[in-house]
């Protein structure tokens, strides 16, 4: 913020020689307003009354979405050594439910060591093959598997202990184990291997 008030300072000085200052003095009570406004706004955000924007700016005061209480409530109510099986476009998992998972998209290293054990896991997990995945966007590919291909092998190659599910995008919710938890849209389940 400090930022806009220093490039204003700049511009007055040089503006001033055009006989600029009722500009610069409008933009500085702009920003006087503005900025204490639109900051109360983004720390409020959960009072908009457009439910978009209810859970854009996630500090202060925001509407959390069922994934997110659902994720909160994994990480009070489970096990720390326990590991869950998430769709891949679930980016939040690891910082607001604090748990492992058997394998993510992303902070992977780029590394051989590392790339070609990742691939063949990740492959496996959301059924993603490079021939399947020729020209498409391999994530969508691999979200769109999740809820389609349900991926219950007899020995997974990480032990999977539970599994998060939007009901309302799954194929085979009647396939999946006991119910653990739900919050809205989201189901938590016993992984079932078979």
């Amino acid at each position: 913020m400090s930022s806009i008030y220093v490039a204003i300072g700049l511009t007055e000085r040089f503006l001033l020689k055009f006989d600029a200052a009722k500009t610069i003095h409008k933009l500085r009570t702009i920003s006087l307003i503005g900025i204490p406004l639109l900051l109360l706004v983004m720390l409020n955000s959960s009072m908009i009354p457009i439910p978009k924007f209810q859970s854009r700016y996630m500090v202060g005061n925001y509407k959390k979405t069922d994934l997110t209480l659902m994720h909160e409530w994994i990480a009070a109510n489970t096990d720390k050594d326990k590991t869950f099986l998430t769709a891949p476009t679930d980016f939040s998992f690891p910082c607001e439910a604090k748990r492992s998972m058997p394998i993510g998209w992303k902070a992977i290293i780029h590394e051989p060591f590392f790339m070609f054990p990742w691939y063949k896991n990740f492959s496996e997990v959301y059924s993603t093959t490079l021939t399947a995945t020729l020209g498409k966007d391999v994530l969508t590919v691999a979200d769109s598997n999740y809820n389609k291909v349900l991926y219950a092998p007899e020995h997974p190659p990480v032990k999977i202990d539970y599994r998060l599910d939007d009901i309302t995008k799954c194929h085979f919710i009647e396939a999946l184990g006991k119910t653990i938890h739900q919050e809205g849209n989201y189901i938590l389940t016993e992984f079932k291997s078979y």
